[in-house]
Formats: structure tokens, C-alpha cells, sequence
């Protein structure tokens, strides 16, 4: 966890992405698939160009799916964008098609508030923001031990896999599956074949964080 800690806590998040993209061996292209973000969107993340990005809330949202998917810690990657874009447009004139200076943060800081008050209620139906109509699914955020159940419940004539591995789904659509955590930070793609053809794809993660053994 400290090694973690130490990679996530550069001045600059977009060098920590290029460099946690580079030690697990992520292309701009994969990462793109499996965060659904736009890939010129993942290019310019690389390339730190913020003026061309879309507004702050949008990319938070952005740095929220990357860093689950490169188990990064989110609240330090986003803390560290907040601080960079300060940094850089800390003048009298921000870039255009941004937050004016004065109102414009305050709106920002209230909107980002609501967001997030939003995401932690709706932790345990993130399905449902993804767009996957009739798609559910019960899986936490984080777990106390290794062998986790995830259900949930498939609309009728589609199939299910989960990190490539085909899912079997009872009468109804519904379906459980015991999968085993590793310590840290686990990921889930769920891809969903629909009966007339094409697929969308969720992605979540549950961190597991092993017992501390008492001598």
C-alpha cells in the first residue's frame, strides 16, 4: 500500500496515468475500452493538454473511471488535478470555455459536492448510470474477504460474461457467481450481448484489503 501511495503522490496526475499506463501495460486504446472514455480524451489526459479537455466536472468523472481501472488511489489522482489546473491557470484570465474566476469555482465546488453525494448513494447500482438498461448487479466497493458473491439480474435473450468468462443465467435472468478477490484492488468487466446483436460494456472494481495478522 505505501509503494501505491508513493507512485499516486507526483505533482502532476497526468505523468502518474502515464506512468501506472506503462507499468501495467495499458495502451491509450485499451484504457479507452475499458473506462468507456472518449480515446482522444485518453490522448490528451496524456498529454496534460487541459485546454483542450472538456470542463472540470467532466474529467473528474474521466480520472474517476481510470483510476479505478489502474487501481489508483482516485481521491489522490483527482487532488492532484484540482492542484495542477490552479497551478496553470492561476491568472486573471482562465482559458476560454471555462468557470469565470469568481462565481464560476463556488458553482464548481457546489455541482462537485452533489456529484459525489449522488455517486456514493448510488454505489451499488452504478449499472444503472452506465446506460445498460435491465442491467443489475450487486457488487461492493470493497470486501473483508477473499470469496465474493456477485448476483444480479440480466434482461431475457442476452448473455453475460465476466472478465471473459461466460456467465450462466437462470429462467428469469438472473444469475450469482462466486469469484475469489486478490489483496488490493480487483476489476470486473461486464459485457453484455444483447439477443439482436451488439454489446455494451460495465466496468467496476472491489478493493480487498486482507485481515492484519495478529501475532
Amino acid at each position: 500500500m505505501s509503494q501505491m501511495k508513493s507512485r499516486n503522490n507526483f505533482s502532476n496526475p497526468f505523468e502518474t496515468i502515464n506512468t501506472l499506463m506503462s507499468e501495467r501495460g495499458i495502451s491509450p486504446e485499451k484504457l479507452a475500452y475499458l473506462t468507456e472514455v472518449p480515446k482522444k480524451f485518453i490522448f490528451l489526459i496524456q498529454e496534460g493538454d487541459v485546454s483542450r479537455l472538456p470542463p472540470r466536472p467532466y474529467v473528474m468523472g474521466y480520472l474517476k473511471k481510470i483510476s479505478a481501472v489502474l487501481g489508483a488511489d482516485e481521491s489522490s489522482i483527482i487532488g492532484e488535478y484540482e492542484n495542477f489546473f490552479l497551478r496553470k491557470y492561476d491568472g486573471d484570465k482562465l482559458p476560454s470555455n471555462r468557470f469565470e474566476r469568481d462565481g464560476g469555482l463556488w458553482k464548481f465546488i457546489i455541482i462537485s459536492i452533489i456529484v459525489w453525494a449522488l455517486a456514493g448513494f448510488l454505489g451499488y447500482r452504478f449499472n444503472d448510470i452506465a446506460g445498460v438498461p435491465g442491467f443489475k448487479v450487486n457488487l461492493p466497493s470493497s470486501a473483508s474477504s477473499p470469496a465474493l458473491e456477485i448476483s444480479g439480474v440480466l434482461p431475457q435473450g442476452n448473455s453475460l460474461s465476466i472478465n471473459g468468462q461466460t456467465i450462466s443465467t437462470n429462467a428469469d435472468g438472473s444469475f450469482s457467481v462466486m469469484v475469489s478477490l486478490s489483496p488490493g484492488n480487483n476489476l470486473f468487466v461486464f459485457t453484455i450481448k444483447r439477443f439482436l446483436g451488439g454489446e455494451s460494456t460495465v466496468t467496476a472494481s472491489t478493493y480487498y484489503e486482507p485481515p492484519s495478522i495478529t501475532p
